[in-house]
């Protein structure tokens, strides 16, 4: 096996880690920014963690509503890339 370059797989995991939900860590199944600094979680982790306190991220507590955004775009890219 060749030499692996240790940058390229602290980029790549690092990547991963971006994609990654907080609450089940996981790669995000249909992604859902929580809040305005961009927490992202799983859709079903999300409305689990609502269910417990209505609008408030899981993360920094922020009080917000459901978005969806780039992430979704992102997301897809990289399933479609490491797939």
């Amino acid at each position: 096996m060749g030499y692996i370059d240790p940058k390229l797989v602290d980029g790549a995991a690092a990547v991963v880690e971006s994609f990654t939900c907080a609450i089940c860590f996981n790669l995000f199944e249909k992604p859902r920014t929580a809040c305005s600094k961009g927490h992202t979680f799983c859709a079903e982790c999300l409305t689990a963690a609502r269910a417990r306190a209505p609008n408030n991220c899981p993360t920094c507590r922020e009080d917000s509503s459901v978005k969806t955004g780039l992430v979704v775009t992102i997301c897809a890219y990289v399933t479609s890339v490491i797939a």
